[in-house]
């Protein structure tokens, strides 16, 4: 299954790069959208799991507390994004639409100022139209005090 996941990463930050060359309805924008909803159905599918956690940590991907090391050279795009956001990773759930990954990409493409802060890259999401990919809390040590809420997708 972790060859899923890179193939999640990597798609999603080839199709970043590829939605700054093309428009929303390009046939290989909405191809992206649709392999990347496919292959995320079958990672969640086959391991029972309702959503899928990509953190970012020290400018690297991490599923599961690893490294992804292969995707993470190949994932700039999804790492740039989230520091643009402030936030610690991507979540995204099994009601995603390949339209909402296709507009995460087109977001991605077109975002050039960092937000302030989480919630506003949160809402920005909202607007969009993607609810079903949570920008992520940052990751803080364990041994912080830091609630479970925001905590709580770090647990691998």
């Amino acid at each position: 299954m972790q060859s899923n996941i890179d193939k999640i990463v990597i798609l999603l930050s080839t199709g970043i790069a590829q939605r700054k060359l093309y428009f929303a309805d390009h046939p290989k924008i909405q191809d992206l959208g649709k392999n990347c909803k496919s292959l995320l159905e079958n990672y969640l599918k086959v391991t029972e799991l309702e959503s899928l956690f990509i953190g970012v940590v020290d400018g690297k991907l991490v599923h599961n507390g690893h490294f992804l090391v292969g995707p993470s050279i190949a994932g700039g795009q999804l790492v740039k994004l989230a520091r643009q956001l402030q936030c610690g990773g991507f979540v995204f759930n099994e009601e995603v639409t390949a339209i909402e990954i296709s507009d995460f990409l087109g977001l991605a493409a077109q975002l050039k100022d960092p937000v302030d802060n989480l919630a506003e890259g949160r809402a920005l999401f909202i607007s969009q139209g993607i609810e079903n990919i949570d920008p992520a809390a940052i990751y803080h040590d364990p041994m912080a005090l830091v609630g479970n809420d925001e905590n709580s997708k770090w647990q691998g």
